[in-house]
C-alpha cells in the first residue's frame, strides 16, 4: 500500500512538472483558460443556488398550496416571503408545517361552510419547510406549532398558537378574527 502512494505521488508530480513547463511557455494562453475557467465555476455556482432556490418554490408551489382548498389562505411567494412581510403595510400570517394533526384540524374549520359567516379576514401561508431554524429564531416560532402572526409595517404586533387553545372548534375563528382587531387604523 505504501508503494502504492509513493507511485501515485511521483505521478503527481510529474504530472504538476508537465502542466508548469507547459504553463510557463504559454502564459497568456494558460491566465486566459484560467480566467474562463474562474468565471465557468462562478456562473455554475450562483446558477446552482438560482436553480435551487426555483425548485423548491415550485415543489412548494404543487405539494403544499395545490392542495390546499379554502378561500382563506392566500399563498405567499415562497422566494420572497419575508421581503413580502416587511413592505406589507399590514399582513397576517400562518406559520406552520405542511402536515400533523393541528394543521389539517385548521385546514377542516378553515373548510367549513358553517364558518363563511363567522370569519372575517383572508391570511397568508407561510410553509415552514425549509430553512426551519433561521424562521424560528426570526419569527420567534416554533416549528413543529401552527403560529399565527399579525404585522403592521414589518413588524409583530400580535400573535396566537393554535396549540394552546383548549377548545380548538370554538375558539379558533374568533380569535382569528381579533388578531389585528386592536391594530387597525
Amino acid at each position: 500500500m505504501k508503494k502504492f502512494f509513493l507511485n501515485f505521488g511521483e505521478i503527481l508530480q510529474r504530472l504538476w512538472k508537465v502542466f508548469y513547463l507547459k504553463a510557463e511557455a504559454n502564459q497568456k494562453k494558460t491566465i486566459a483558460i484560467l480566467i474562463i475557467s474562474i468565471m465557468t465555476i462562478t456562473i455554475g455556482i450562483f446558477s446552482l443556488q438560482y436553480v435551487r432556490e426555483v425548485s423548491r418554490a415550485t415543489e412548494i408551489e404543487t405539494t403544499v398550496y395545490n392542495k390546499i382548498d379554502t378561500k382563506y389562505i392566500l399563498p405567499m411567494d415562497y422566494q420572497n416571503s419575508d421581503q413580502q412581510i416587511k413592505d406589507s403595510k399590514t399582513i397576517a400570517v400562518m406559520f406552520c408545517q405542511p402536515h400533523g394533526e393541528t394543521y389539517k384540524k385548521v385546514l377542516a374549520i378553515l373548510n367549513d361552510p358553517s364558518q363563511e359567516e363567522t370569519l372575517n379576514r383572508k391570511f397568508y401561508f407561510y410553509p415552514i419547510v425549509y430553512h426551519s431554524d433561521q424562521m424560528a429564531k426570526d419569527y420567534q416560532i416554533n416549528p413543529n406549532q401552527v403560529t399565527f402572526v399579525y404585522f403592521k409595517k414589518g413588524e409583530e404586533k400580535n400573535r396566537f398558537v393554535v396549540e394552546e387553545m383548549t377548545h380548538l372548534n370554538s375558539e379558533f375563528v374568533p380569535k382569528l378574527n381579533r388578531l389585528s382587531q386592536r391594530y387597525l387604523d
